[in-house]
């Protein structure tokens, strides 16, 4: 019994040179390409989702960008209407016969174009969809920014309450010659 190994318990069939190949050489070998294999699955996997992430990034700036253009030339057109000298009259017919007769460029704007006073209450409008339906608009922040800073605000995605799409508005104060604040486009 001194000439055979004792730390080998195995029967005499899995004692061979094969056998002790295949489990100190060969099994090792493949479970380290398992997990070499396994690691680049899923190192794959984490570039590939970066990599989507990151194209779907620079589509929203692209998308931002062009939506900050747009946006851009619609506050021109109620910049330039609110700037009109036939805008500060009084008389809600004069109002609104500026904004029927300026409707070729108003529509772009797909819900349409309120004008209001200072106290939020409408006075003219040009509606192209279902009117549009505003609680409080004195108490928007975009409102409220618009007559702050004098110029143009932009609100956040909102929900048309009438027709429930999204909206976004785009506030123009309007200004007599007095510099006295007359309302909004």
């Amino acid at each position: 019994m001194m000439g055979k190994a004792r730390y080998l318990h195995f029967p005499e069939k899995y004692r061979s040179l094969r056998t002790h190949a295949i489990a100190w050489i060969i099994l090792p070998l493949a479970l380290i390409v398992f997990g070499l294999v396994t690691a680049g699955i899923l190192s794959y996997r984490r570039v590939v989702v970066q990599l989507l992430i990151d194209r779907q990034s620079q589509l929203a700036v692209a998308a931002a960008s062009n939506l900050s253009q747009v946006i851009d030339s619609y506050v021109i057109v109620l910049d330039t209407l609110a700037s009109h000298i036939d805008i500060y009259d009084d008389s809600t017919e004069t109002q609104t016969a500026l904004l029927k007769e300026a409707t070729n460029l108003l529509e772009i704007f797909n819900a349409g174009v309120l004008l209001v006073d200072p106290s939020g209450n409408r006075l003219a409008e040009v509606s192209f969809q279902q009117s549009m339906v505003l609680s409080n608009l004195t108490q928007a922040d975009f409102y409220s920014t618009s007559r702050a800073t004098r110029s143009p605000a932009i609100s956040g995605g909102l929900v048309n309450q009438g027709s429930s799409q999204p909206i976004i508005i785009i506030a123009a104060p309007i200004y007599d010659q007095n510099e006295g604040f007359q309302g909004a486009l």
